[in-house]
């Protein structure tokens, strides 16, 4: 209710604005349970929004600890390992069969099928050939 009006008072009007009157005209009429209900649902709503809020943060952090952390790059002869961060633009690098695509770019030679699961939610691989620039990092 405090929060509602100090609302009201810097004239921000939301949903809890309608419920405070909902909920003050129905106690000055006497309709007590009409009353509870609004209760009900606004105190439901804010319980559902913060599941929501708590699943929403949940799946980035997930997200977050796949992303790949190295990328394979050719330097001579030998295929190196080194840290995502320091991929440039312009580089080559090489993806190895089931691995997660680090950056974003163009595939410039070979073909193979990358999920691109945690990005579309699409299940099913799609298949990258040579030019293509439509690339997504997964």
């Amino acid at each position: 209710m405090w929060e509602t009006f100090q609302q009201i008072l810097h004239k921000e009007f939301s949903v809890d604005v309608i419920a405070v009157l909902a909920i003050t005209g129905s106690l000055l009429l006497g309709e007590y349970l009409a009353g509870a209900f609004v209760v009900l649902m606004l105190s439901g709503g804010e319980a559902l929004e913060a599941y929501a809020l708590r699943r929403a943060r949940s799946s980035l952090s997930a997200l977050a600890e796949r992303a790949p952390r190295r990328a394979h790059i050719w330097r001579g002869d030998e295929l190196v390992s080194i840290p995502a961060e320091q991929i440039d633009v312009g580089m080559e690098i090489v993806i190895k069969p089931g691995e997660l695509v680090p950056v974003d770019g163009v595939v410039t030679s070979g073909s193979s099928s990358v999920s691109e699961a945690d990005l579309t939610g699409e299940p099913v691989p799609v298949r990258k050939p040579p030019g293509c620039s439509s690339f997504q990092a997964v």
